[in-house]
């Protein structure tokens, strides 16, 4: 039924709340997970009102990948006990659309994502990534509520 779970991921514990409950589905699924994390350049570096280098923004775009590389390599490596098949992936832009795009493309069956949980105005100004990949998704998304304290 599954056998390529989607786990996006945005570097904070809320978000690898999905975790457990992506590695108990790929387990009873005998599936594997594919963690998925989206980097963006900060936007105060593209309207700065100092004059930023194309070899500057290269460098730091460069640093960006790097580090969001290195953050899913290090949670690869804390489940690989875990006894799933994990690989990594990442891509550079809007997350809803990255995940939307990425889940696509490579077949996913099931995306496993942390929900901030915002209802309201909250919800209005910052929007929601797990909404827009619910509402868009070419597969099946379990939504994880975070725990009281980790809100």
């Amino acid at each position: 039924m599954f056998d390529k779970i989607m786990v996006p991921l945005d570097g904070s514990p809320l978000s690898e709340g999905a975790m457990a409950p992506a590695l108990e589905m790929a387990r009873r699924f005998e599936a594997q997970v594919v963690l998925f994390r989206t980097s963006v350049l900060p936007e105060h570096l593209m309207v700065s009102p100092v004059p930023v280098s194309p070899a500057t923004y290269t460098e730091i775009e460069q640093s960006i990948l790097e580090t969001t590389r290195e953050y899913l390599e290090d949670m690869k490596d804390r489940h690989q006990d875990s006894g799933v098949p994990i690989q990594t992936a990442d891509a550079s832009g809007e997350a809803a659309k990255e995940i939307l795009d990425f889940a696509q493309s490579q077949d996913i069956d099931l995306i496993v994502m942390s929900t901030h949980g915002r209802s309201g105005f909250q919800r209005w100004l910052f929007g929601s990534v797990a909404e827009k990949v619910m509402r868009h998704a070419p597969c099946p998304v379990l939504a994880v509520r975070p725990k009281e304290e980790e809100e």
